[in-house]
């Protein structure tokens, strides 16, 4: 899934298409693969401690792909120091959430509403708005 995400926000060149492209992606990857993803993303927390830990680095992966957010903020160095850790594990509780309830293979549809969650703290509301509005789900084969 990582390397989803890195290989279509590679293909951009701008950071918030970067988080656009990166969580449609990943979004597209548990919709296309929900047994997998329950299982890497729901079961994993369960199925004991070297599971977890192999959960928590794969939560970790993703953290630098937030933190470069930084660098476009205004108000970069001011950022809460757990910011990106924030954001990645919010994403990642929606996702459990959604998959516990079924809705794996509809969370594409989440892309507009964690663009502008993830792009907010660095952007501002409007322009993270903007770019939530703009916001492409992954085209199928991603």
């Amino acid at each position: 899934a990582l390397r989803r995400v890195v290989d279509a926000a590679s293909k951009v060149d701008t950071w918030p298409a970067r988080v656009n492209a990166g969580l449609s992606a990943f979004l597209h990857y548990v919709a296309s693969e929900p047994a997998l993803a329950r299982t890497c993303i729901v079961e994993a927390l369960s199925a004991g401690p070297a599971a977890v830990d192999r959960y928590e680095r794969s939560i970790q992966a993703f953290v630098p792909l937030f933190r470069m957010g930084r660098k476009v903020s205004a108000k970069g160095e001011e950022l809460p120091g757990t910011l990106e850790e924030t954001i990645v594990g919010g994403i990642f509780w929606i996702i459990y959430q959604r998959i516990i309830m079924g809705q794996a293979e509809e969370i594409e549809e989440l892309l507009p509403e964690l663009v502008e969650f993830s792009l907010t703290p660095y952007l501002g509301a409007e322009a993270a708005k903007r770019a939530a509005a703009a916001a492409e789900p992954a085209a199928a084969g991603s």
